[in-house]
């Protein structure tokens, strides 16, 4: 398993390195089509409009992070592992205001990949998750923006893992179909709203997901958390908490978090949608 987990992290190690290469050149945007005198059209933008849920564990970004098992209903596990995803978002087209890249609405395309692997088994994985979404991120005003999604989630249970316990996969896929609203009142703080409907589901799954959060930062800290409520568990809370430091590549888009996450709740693989975990990490994470 050794060879796998060093697969992966090299594959972080490449990414995070042609990040930071990029990151001193001017950030590429392609060309503006003008729409009339009011408007234009903007491939590959540089602005997001809505942006990444910073304490939001199954978002599409970079992470490498020490994870610690406080508390778990999974079996055969360790209490220490490491956690990396792998994943970005590339914006394909904006159409905004002649003159106010700032509003208008961004067609984006966004993938991810998180896994999960224990250290007190020889760097055996547990599972692994893989996210893709096709989204429309919107701004009304320098203060509210928007998102309209079809998200993609798909959960694996890794073969040692399996070898190990005989345990058959749940098979968990959803697909829905996501509306969200942002509001930034003032510079230093943002709340969301997420909510979701699943029209492709396996098993007994229900159809409902509810999100909200909270977000604080100046330049150089920030303190984020997250609550998702999910029908198919009775509307129980999964709570996650993060604080750190976070600075930015300028003038590119690209932000860098050294950060500590507490979790409670549904575990993030899943496969494991019906088992609840406690954990502490600390950790690197990226927005790319």
């Amino acid at each position: 398993m050794q060879g796998y987990a060093a697969h992966v992290l090299t594959l972080f190690a490449l990414a995070m390195l042609c990040s930071s290469s990029a990151g001193a050149q001017e950030p590429f945007e392609g060309p503006l089509v003008p729409l009339g005198e009011g408007a234009g059209l903007r491939f590959f933008p540089a602005a997001n409009l809505h942006d990444r849920y910073v304490a939001d564990p199954r978002q599409s970004f970079m992470k490498l992070a020490y994870l610690r098992m406080l508390e778990t209903d999974t079996t055969d596990i360790g209490q220490n592992f490491f956690s990396v995803s792998l994943g970005g978002r590339v914006r394909l087209a904006q159409i905004h205001p002649a003159g106010h890249p700032e509003l208008g609405v961004v067609f984006s395309i966004e993938a991810g990949f998180i896994g999960i692997f224990d250290l007190d088994a020889q760097y055996d994985g547990v599972g692994w998750n893989g996210y893709y979404a096709f989204r429309l991120g919107g701004a009304f005003s320098e203060q509210i923006s928007w998102k309209l999604a079809i998200q993609h989630d798909s959960g694996h249970i890794a073969d040692e893992y399996i070898a190990k316990t005989g345990r058959e996969r749940v098979i968990y896929t959803r697909e829905e179909v996501a509306l969200a609203v942002a509001y930034e009142p003032v510079p230093f703080l943002r709340a969301y709203a997420d909510g979701g409907w699943a029209y492709h589901l396996n098993r007994d799954m229900e159809p409902w997901r509810f999100q909200g959060g909270l977000e604080v930062h100046n330049d150089h800290l920030f303190a984020a958390m997250d609550s998702t409520f999910w029908q198919e568990l009775d509307w129980a809370a999964t709570g996650t908490w993060m604080a750190g430091v976070k600075w930015s590549v300028e003038p590119t888009s690209r932000h860098y978090r050294l950060a500590v996450q507490y979790e409670s709740g549904r575990s993030v693989l899943s496969e494991f949608y019906l088992e609840n975990n406690r954990t502490l990490s600390f950790g690197l994470w990226a927005d790319m």
